[in-house]
Parts: C-alpha cells; structure tokens; sequence
C-alpha cells in the first residue's frame, strides 16, 4: 500500500512537471517519491532482524528522497538552488549510516545516525518552506513547514531512546510499527503540500499568461482592464509606436522583429516606475500610463523617451546597429476601465498627428484634433509604411 501511494505521487509528477514548463521537477519529484518507494519496499522484503547494513540502506534512501523533495520545493517556490549542498548533505549521511554498521555491526549506533541525519534533512525540508515568501502561498507554507518540523521533532524523540538501547548493549531492533507509520504520513502530507503548491504555481502561470503578452511580458489590453477594475490609475497615457518597423521585418525577417520588440520593450522599462502600467496593444504599439502625472509632466517624460532612442542607443543584430526610434501621443488617463476605449483613441490622434509630422516625435493631444481613429481596429499594411 504504502508502495502505491508512492508511485501514485510519482506519476502525478511525471503528468504536472512538465504541465508547469520545468521537466527538471518532474524529474526532482519522480526520484524523490521512487527513493521513497524503493526504501519502503526494502524495509517489507528484507529479513527480520535486518542487519545493520540494511538499516543504513534505508536511511540512505530516506534521506535522497528528503534531499530531492527539498530541492524540488525550492525550486517551486523560486528560491536558489542549493542542489550541491544538498547532494552533500546525502553523501555525508551515506558515509556516517556506513560506517557504524561495517565497524560495530550494532544497528542501534546505526540508529542513533539515522534519526540525526533524518532530524537534519527534515529541518532543512521545514526551513526551505519557512522561506516561501509567493504571495497567496502563506497555507501552502505552514502546511509544508508544519509537515518537515513534525517529521524533523519526530526523528529527534528517537535520538535519546536508540542511544539508550545502545549504551544498554542491545543487538536487535524492535522497531515499532508505527514509526514508519508516522514516517509514511508525514511523507504523503509533504507530498500533498508540494502537489497543490504545484496546482497553485500553474494557476498563477495560467493567469499570467492570460494578462500579460508572451513576446515582451508586458501587459496585454486584457492586464489592463484587469488592473483598472482593481485600482485607479489617474494620470496621461503615452501611446508609443516603433517607426518604419514593417522594414525591419522585410529586411531581417519576422525572429529579428521579435528581438527588436522585446529589446524596446525592456528599453521602455527603465522609464517605467512602480505605480505605471506598461501595456502592448498589438503589433508594434505600446502604451504607458503614467500614474499620477499630469499632461506636461507626461509629455517631458515623452519627449526624453523620444531623444534617448533616437540619439543614445542603437539595436545590436549580431555587431549591425540598428537605427530603432518611436512617434509618441500623449493624452490624459482617467484611470477607469469605462473609459479606456476613448482615453486610448485620444492618445492615438495625438500619435498619428506625430507620425503625419515626420515620426520620432511627440505630440499632446489637442480637443481641437478631430481624427476619426479607432486603436481597436486593425490597421492596414499601408497606413503602418507610410511616412
């Protein structure tokens, strides 16, 4: 039985790891729960008394399944990898659980070992969840910090017992049913919290993806809506679009045009600060609302967008510079989702007055601009060429 559940959370990794985009974890939970398995079987088909060189297998085994599961949730929960240490960890406990049962063939010192060393990766196991700090993810925490410090005060109520029966001189063990019992529980309960702790990350990837855009990572117009419902943004948005950027994809091919976009994506993200919204429409255009300034401050932040791509840098294609600048439109930002459509086709009259003046340039929407341009309709091949 105890067996089955092992196998069970093994191919539960094996069908959510690469669901999550990280075969590394599948591969982290699959040996995790076969090293778990592979020591449980041992335990039930090995001769009883067990020698202690058994014993030391066993907990060898117990502990790479401790180690990989650590690693595993580390890796879930974006902390950095500890994977040498942790391999270290194993090896070391492999030699200490060694040497006691080839020296003194007493598989109460081998006992003594193994509850210091399943103490130490257990407390490791409870650290590594104390510090995930994923937002959303505080139950998920104290079920897995409350599942390695159980199995961790566990282990240590057996350090002083197994001492006693050692220095009382005894040769057989006697171990109650129960402690693998109690072991096996504590196991499933840390699998189960790193089973949701992966529903929960696929969750929030799923929704990531939903408002944000793939290529660059900024929001998409879905984020947007999304963001304005939850808070309100007053201020001016800047509509930015690349100019002449249906020649980069002529010339160079439509992998460079996506280098080029990410690229300007993360140059826009430097002007970007922690209250603005950074926002891809579509194509080539781009928006940024900027919280909590007025049109005059927006448009100098503009402008100096504007001059930093035209005069300071350039994209670099494999040592070709590569001469990249934008038109801008700047208009005010009421900050509500109602209004997005009209706030954004303002800032695109503003735009195309800009573009119509040459490109590379800004320009502030007026009410005296009557441009019947709608930003949520495509436009055609040929109103994004002409100059």
């Amino acid at each position: 039985m105890a067996f089955a559940v092992c196998a069970l959370f093994a191919f539960a990794a094996v069908t959510l790891g690469p669901g999550f985009g990280a075969r590394a974890l599948a591969h982290r939970l699959l040996l995790a729960n076969a090293s778990m398995g592979a020591c449980l079987l041992f335990r039930v088909l090995a001769p009883n008394p067990m020698p202690s060189l058994g014993y030391a297998f066993i907990w060898t085994l117990w502990m790479t399944a401790t180690a990989t599961m650590v690693s595993a949730l580390r890796m879930l929960s974006d902390q950095p990898q500890r994977d040498h240490r942790l391999a270290l960890m194993v090896i070391c406990s492999a030699l200490a659980l060694t040497l006691p049962a080839v020296i003194s063939n007493s598989a109460q010192l081998v006992a003594v070992v193994a509850s210091i060393c399943v103490t130490w990766g257990a407390a490791i196991g409870a650290l590594s969840a104390w510090q995930i700090r994923l937002p959303n993810f505080n139950r998920i925490r104290f079920w897995l910090f409350g599942s390695f410090a159980l199995g961790a005060i566990s282990a240590a109520a057996h350090i002083p017992v197994r001492m006693a029966e050692y220095l009382q001189g005894k040769s057989v063990m006697a171990h109650s049913a129960m402690t693998y019992v109690s072991l096996l529980m504590l196991w499933v309960a840390s699998n189960v919290g790193l089973m949701l702790l992966v529903q929960m990350r696929l969750a929030e990837r799923v929704t990531h993806l939903a408002l944000h855009d793939e290529l660059t990572g900024a929001l998409n117009r879905r984020g947007l809506s999304q963001r304005l419902k939850e808070q309100t943004t007053r201020g001016a948005v800047v509509l930015v679009d690349i100019d002449h950027f249906k020649l980069v994809n002529d010339r160079w091919g439509h992998e460079t045009g996506d280098q080029v976009l990410r690229w300007f994506c993360q140059q826009l993200q430097g002007f970007v600060r922690t209250d603005d919204l950074l926002v891809r429409l579509g194509g080539e255009e781009f928006a940024v609302v900027m919280a909590h300034c007025s049109l005059q401050e927006t448009q100098t932040r503009a402008e100096q967008i504007c001059t930093y791509f035209s005069e300071q840098i350039r994209f670099d294609r494999g040592g070709d510079p590569v001469r990249i600048t934008a038109s801008f439109g700047v208009a005010d930002f009421s900050g509500r989702e109602t209004t997005l459509r009209e706030d954004l086709k303002r800032a695109d009259e503003a735009l195309y007055t800009a573009k119509s003046a040459g490109r590379n340039s800004v320009r502030c929407w007026q009410p005296a601009q009557v441009i019947a341009i709608d930003p949520f309709v495509h436009r055609t091949s040929s109103d994004t060429v002409v100059v």
